[in-house]
């Protein structure tokens, strides 16, 4: 059996459903379901603000959240600015660094880097490729002995390769729709 009130999606269930809020049988007429779980009304509620989550809700780690909570702790934050990242904003990666495209910038010149441009990732600062030789002919020129040939075996600290830069979308929202359910009167 299904029906539709207020938006939600009813179902006929079975009693023997437990809360994974109280870890107590629901044996009231209405039931909340989430990612495969049963909750009575008044026990699904934000992990963080205790706030009741009505219409829909975040599921991280076996926990629910309220769509503020959830940003507030495991939005990405952009490695550039450190401010959030929306899940529908396009991105730039770099190793585990990641960044919104006006972010994406060399950090002495700061040109904003585009899709194909060559960047080193240096100290996690983010260098376009002619800064970075710029800086390595400089330290070169200061102190041989600290470049890559350098005759004490001290090297200058260079990466191992140069990145390409990519313009990437990755939507990460966990948002769960609630679908309710009712026991037969």
């Amino acid at each position: 059996f299904s029906a539709s009130r207020f938006g939600y999606s009813f179902l006929l269930c079975h009693p023997q459903n437990v809360c994974a809020g109280c870890q107590r049988p629901i044996a009231d007429r209405f039931l909340l379901r989430v990612n495969e779980s049963s909750w009575h009304e008044e026990c699904l509620q934000c992990a963080v603000c205790q706030q009741p989550l009505t219409m829909s809700c975040y599921c991280r780690d076996r926990k629910v959240y309220c769509k503020h909570d959830y940003q507030q702790l495991f939005a990405t934050k952009c490695s550039g600015c450190l401010e959030k990242i929306a899940p529908t904003e396009f991105v730039m990666r770099a190793l585990k660094s990641v960044y919104h495209l006006g972010c994406f910038c060399c950090c002495v010149c700061e040109r904003q880097l585009c899709k194909g441009d060559e960047f080193v990732l240096k100290d996690s600062q983010l260098l376009c490729k002619k800064d970075y030789e710029r800086e390595k002919d400089l330290l070169n020129a200061i102190s041989p002995e600290m470049s890559d040939s350098g005759k004490n075996g001290t090297r200058l600290h260079t990466p191992t390769c140069l990145f390409h830069a990519l313009v990437l979308h990755e939507p990460s929202s966990r948002r769960t729709n609630l679908i309710a359910a009712s026991f037969p009167p």
